[in-house]
C-alpha cells in the first residue's frame, strides 16, 4: 500500500474496531472476550514477541441461510479467533468448538516497507516455500461492471490532499518505496 507502516497500523486498528461494531447487534456478530497486552509469547515463525492479544467469538447464526441453521448444530455456527498482534508481525488462530481439533486455521502475516517483493518474508523452509503462491492485488485495477456498481467511488478516482497521494494510476505500485 502507498503508506508507511505506522499509517497502516493505525488504519488496521480503526478498521477492525469499525467492522466489529457494524457486524454486532441483537446477539449476532462479534463478541469480544479479551483485549490486552501480552509479553514473551511464542508466535511461531516470528519467535518470542510482545504486543497485543485479542480473543473474539463470531456468532454466525443470523449470517447463514435459515435452512443451514435448521440442519446444523448451534455450536457449529460459532468461530473463536485468537490474535497476537506484535506489529508488524501478527498470528491469528481460528477454531470452532463443535469441530474441535478437526478444524483450525492459523494465519501468520508480516507487514514490510516494500512492494511485496521480499522473497521469503516469513522465513519458510524450502518445502513450504515451494508450495506458497504469491498473489498481488492491484487496488486500482479496472473492475468489471458488476464490481464497479458495488462501489460509489473507485480508488483510482481519489486524491488525498492531506497526504498528497493519488489518484492511483495504472502500475501505481511500481513507484511505491522506489
Amino acid at each position: 500500500m502507498p503508506m508507511t507502516l505506522q499509517e497502516y497500523q493505525i488504519g488496521q486498528g480503526y478498521t477492525a474496531v469499525e467492522t466489529s461494531k457494524l457486524e454486532t447487534g441483537g446477539g449476532d456478530g462479534v463478541e469480544e472476550i479479551a483485549n490486552e497486552s501480552f509479553v514473551d509469547h511464542d508466535l511461531g515463525s516470528f519467535g518470542i514477541q510482545s504486543g497485543h492479544y485479542s480473543s473474539r467469538r463470531y456468532h454466525l447464526d443470523r449470517k447463514v441461510p435459515a435452512f443451514v441453521r435448521i440442519v446444523t448444530p448451534r455450536d457449529s455456527l460459532h468461530l473463536q479467533e485468537e490474535s497476537w498482534n506484535a506489529f508488524p508481525c501478527c498470528r491469528t488462530v481460528l477454531t470452532n468448538d463443535y469441530l474441535n481439533e478437526r478444524f483450525g486455521i492459523t494465519i501468520e502475516s508480516i507487514h514490510l516497507p516494500d512492494k511485496g517483493d521480499t522473497e521469503n518474508a516469513l522465513g519458510l523452509p524450502p518445502e513450504k516455500l515451494s508450495q506458497r503462491e504469491v498473489i498481488f492485488i492491484d487496488i486500482a485495477k479496472d473492475y468489471g461492471a458488476e464490481e464497479a456498481s458495488m462501489q460509489d467511488t473507485r480508488i483510482n478516482d481519489i486524491t488525498s490532499r492531506k497526504t498528497n497521494r493519488g489518484p492511483f494510476l495504472p502500475n501505481w505500485f511500481c513507484n511505491v518505496y522506489a
